[in-house]
């Protein structure tokens, strides 16, 4: 299996960080990412998401805000996927759910059952809009864990989607296998990352998305990773999540890359024969590194020169004038 053909790039980082949706999709663009994950901003900014198309040829994912599970934000998630629709985007990533792992385990059964499918029927609704939907594991906030964190969860919540999708929407089965599937953030699972073989033998071919992150000091768990993407049979596209600044992603990605090209070679994953990225490549960015600070000493070095030639020859003009 060839895994470079199904990677992409992740953004985490802020507005303040990595800039606009547009300079991400910029970023992408000149690393020839074929896919990327942006967050939809909850306030409403950015909204001409069209203009994207303009700059980055490849495939869009939008991240967004959790469905509450009470469905109270179900409406304005609606006209959210009804706009990316209109636009020409159609997948979208969602985190399972706010609703706190201690409500949910202390619950009776029959109480348990009527959140999964409250949830499910959200995000079937969403579906029905005309988006493909990626059901993301939740991780802690604060201190509060909640459902969505455990592989059962997601993998009851594709179970019932699916139900709902074939029995309410009158979804083809093929047709409700493109539409629903996990996007599994292998960094989510914080302290238990040893179990994500759990997570690949259960849900199988329901993960469609794969996230990780700095793979080049975890080289021995994402070579796991791809085992079991491979041992699976799975098709799944694996993002670099990144909330680096802009001017940092290429190196990050770069480096993802080159580990990708390892594992593709049947080569031991490593990093050891690798070299960071010199002088400019092929964004016209300059290295920063220092690997290469002779070479920004010498454009300091040019720079105060003719500005010392520029302040001479001014001095010069004022003394003949006078």
């Amino acid at each position: 299996m060839d895994y470079f053909k199904n990677i992409g790039l992740s953004y985490t980082g802020d507005y303040i960080v990595q800039g606009s949706n547009i300079d991400k999709c910029e970023k992408s663009e000149k690393l020839s990412a074929k896919y990327t994950e942006l967050f939809v901003r909850k306030d409403g900014k950015e909204s001409n998401i069209e203009d994207l198309k303009k700059v980055y040829h490849g495939k869009v994912y939008f991240h967004l805000p959790t469905l509450r599970h009470d469905l109270s934000n179900l409406k304005a998630l609606t006209n959210t996927v009804i706009d990316l629709v209109r636009a020409g985007f159609h997948d979208a990533i969602i985190d399972a759910s706010t609703l706190p792992l201690d409500l949910y385990d202390w619950s009776t059964s029959e109480e348990q059952e009527d959140y999964i499918r409250t949830l499910s029927n959200g995000y079937a609704q969403l579906i029905s809009n005309g988006i493909n939907l990626y059901i993301e594991n939740t991780s802690n906030d604060k201190g509060t864990s909640y459902y969505g964190s455990r592989v059962e969860h997601l993998s009851d919540l594709i179970m019932y989607t699916k139900n709902t999708l074939f029995k309410n929407y009158d979804f083809p089965k093929d047709k409700v296998e493109t539409s629903i599937g996990v996007s599994f953030n292998i960094t989510k699972l914080y302290d238990n990352v040893g179990e994500y073989s759990k997570w690949f033998n259960i849900l199988g071919n329901n993960i469609k998305l794969i996230k990780v992150a700095d793979v080049d000091n975890a080289i021995s768990i994402f070579d796991g990773i791809l085992n079991s993407v491979k041992d699976n049979n799975l098709v799944s596209i694996i993002f670099l999540q990144t909330n680096n600044e802009i001017e940092e992603v290429k190196k990050k990605y770069r480096k993802f890359e080159y580990l990708i090209n390892i594992k593709n070679s049947g080569q031991t994953l490593s990093l050891d024969s690798y070299s960071d990225i010199n002088i400019k490549d092929d964004n016209e960015e300059y290295d920063f590194t220092a690997n290469n600070q002779s070479g920004y000493s010498s454009i300091v070095i040019i720079s105060m020169i003719i500005i010392t030639i520029l302040v001479a020859g001014v001095m010069l003009y004022i003394k003949f004038k006078n």
